[in-house]
């Protein structure tokens, strides 16, 4: 309220988006879907396409929980053409990710490869080793499902060993699904990988 008596246009859209997150979280999705159009409207007011490319990508992630696959591809790649042309490598990784997200839920796994190397190249090159880690992880997910595990436990030890490092508890989370492929890989093909990967980083 006070925002808005004294015309701040970026504190009222980021406390509207705020709101909507909170909303969001609770899966209370019209309450949070109306005030992301709020904040989608003062930022068009302000011709800011960076707040508007944040907006779009927020919807894209609100059409997701809704299940209303189009909309959200709609909205996600509105977000990318915009932080496209602004030149936001990190905000195009995190829509290039959350898009191949989008695409394992509608089983479009050559889509979601697809989607993640472009994120995972750009978080390469910011030197995001969280962003790196958790892409690593969703490609190597993907990759079982298309029935290539060896390339799964590329991806997956790659990812186990950035995080690792990075002490993230994920970690224990990618290990499972490294353990889990045990089970599918030969021991002699599964030990050679991870030590032929242990040293690796994502570029090679």
């Amino acid at each position: 309220e006070i925002d808005e008596e004294l015309h701040d246009a970026v504190r009222l859209s980021a406390g509207y988006r705020r709101m909507a997150m909170v909303f969001e979280k609770n899966l209370e999705l019209p309450r949070a879907r109306a005030l992301y159009e709020k904040s989608l409207e003062i930022e068009r007011g302000q011709h800011n396409d960076e707040g508007i490319a944040r907006v779009y990508h927020h919807l894209g992630r609100l059409a997701e929980l809704d299940e209303d696959w189009e909309q959200s591809k709609e909205h996600y790649q509105a977000s990318l053409s915009l932080k496209e042309d602004l030149g936001d490598e990190a905000g195009l990784a995190a829509t290039w990710h959350q898009l191949g997200n989008l695409h394992i839920k509608t089983r479009e796994l050559d889509e979601a490869v697809e989607c993640y190397q472009k994120a995972l190249r750009l978080e390469l090159k910011l030197g995001d080793g969280e962003g790196q880690a958790r892409t690593l992880a969703q490609l190597g997910l993907v990759r079982v499902d298309q029935e290539e595990p060896e390339e799964a436990l590329r991806d997956l030890v790659r990812s186990y060993n950035l995080l690792q490092r990075l002490r993230s508890p994920l970690a224990g989370e990618v290990l499972s699904k490294l353990e889990e492929l045990q089970d599918v890989i030969p021991p002699e093909t599964f030990n050679a990988i991870v030590r032929g990967t242990a040293g690796e980083t994502p570029q090679e």
